[in-house]
Order: C-alpha cells, then structure tokens, then sequence
C-alpha cells in the first residue's frame, strides 16, 4: 500500500484555527499597546502644556511691579499683560491686544484663580489653575 505525502484535512483545519488565534492574541496586545501609548502620550502633552502656562504666568508676575486688576478668573498686572479665561482656556494679552492661549483647546480649564497678599516688605501673587 502506497502512503500519500501531504496533510489530512482535519490537521489543515486544526493549523489555521491555531494561525487564528495566535493572530487574534498579538492584534489583541498591539490595540492594547497602542491605547496605552496614546494615553502616555496625552498625560505627557497636558503636563507640558500645564508647564509652559505656569512658567509664562510666572515670568509676568516675576516681571511686574504691580497688580492692576485681580479677580477669581482676572490678572491683569503693570507691564499691560493680562491673564484671563475664555470659555475653558487660559489666554493672556497686551494692552488688550495681542490675544494668545496658554493652553490648547483639547484641554479643558475648569478652575482659574488669582491671589493677592501683601505685607509691610512684599506683596504675593498666587494662582490655581486645574486643566
């Protein structure tokens, strides 16, 4: 009796099906991988972006003299920069011009607050701000 070379159906079958679900494993931990990646990646853009807005308030108010106007949402300081929220985002301006955004608009702002305290020998500017 002469045996045939090659696969029998059921091992054909039996293969493909465990090609499947290997391939259904690793496209299962690549989407995973991906999803994690992206939240990585945004955590890190809302921290830079958190940080550039701190240090810009803080260079003006390390520039200024003084405190023209303070509100809960409101800075506006000598040197004619103002820091103020505009719907959920934290914008600054010059003399009422030049109006800039300090954070992007897929980060929501939702709390602004500036602080004034003075003493005999200095005065204080604090600010809060949750995005």
């Amino acid at each position: 009796m002469k045996r045939e070379r090659g696969y029998a159906l059921m091992e054909t079958v039996i293969y493909i099906s465990l090609l499947v679900i290997i391939s259904m494993l690793v496209t299962n931990g690549l989407l995973t991988l991906m999803r994690s990646l992206g939240a990585a990646e945004m955590k890190s853009d809302l921290t830079n972006n958190a940080t550039l807005a701190l240090e810009r308030l803080e260079r003006e108010i390390r520039r200024a003299r003084s405190v023209t106007t303070i509100a809960t949402g409101d800075l506006t300081l000598d040197t004619g920069a103002r820091f103020f929220r505009s719907g959920n985002i934290l914008k600054e301006s010059y003399g009422g011009v030049n109006e800039a955004s300090l954070t992007e608009t897929r980060f929501n702002l939702s709390s602004l607050s500036f602080y004034a305290t003075s003493s005999a020998k200095s005065k204080l500017v604090s600010f809060a701000f949750v995005l």
